[in-house]
């Protein structure tokens, strides 16, 4: 299956680093991108946002036509109490748009890759997402 291809490849930009979630309720834009995973020759452009193993991580998946930003008012309240997590699909956002069949099963495979590797990475854990 795709998301189990050694070709993926996880790399953090920790642009958000400066920001405090706990007093400010907007994520900023950065036009480049928040942090950058490398799936199927494919960079895809995520958040990564209230980082404690203790918190249970969230998981946030945009609709058609959207992306990591539509949640900007979302994340920051949310990291409050979860270690919040959200992707642009391949296709759209901030991650790369290659002419592709954008098949469902890209969807789901794109989804499950990111969670063994972005999610479980990261929190060093495997601990159920929500």
């Amino acid at each position: 299956p795709p998301h189990a291809q050694s070709k993926n490849q996880l790399f953090s930009l920790s642009k958000l680093a400066n920001f405090d979630y706990t007093v400010n309720n907007k994520l900023p834009w950065i036009s480049t991108g928040y942090n950058k995973w490398k799936w199927n020759n494919n960079e895809i452009n995520y958040v990564d946002l209230g980082g404690v193993v203790s918190k249970q991580p969230l998981i946030l998946i945009h609709g058609f036509g959207a992306s990591v930003y539509h949640w900007r008012y979302n994340i920051p309240e949310l990291a409050k109490n979860y270690h919040v997590f959200a992707l642009d699909l391949l296709g759209f956002g901030l991650s790369d748009k290659p002419i592709n069949d954008y098949e469902v099963e890209v969807k789901r495979d794109q989804v499950l890759a990111f969670i063994e590797e972005v999610v479980f990475k990261v929190r060093n854990d495997k601990s159920p997402c929500v």
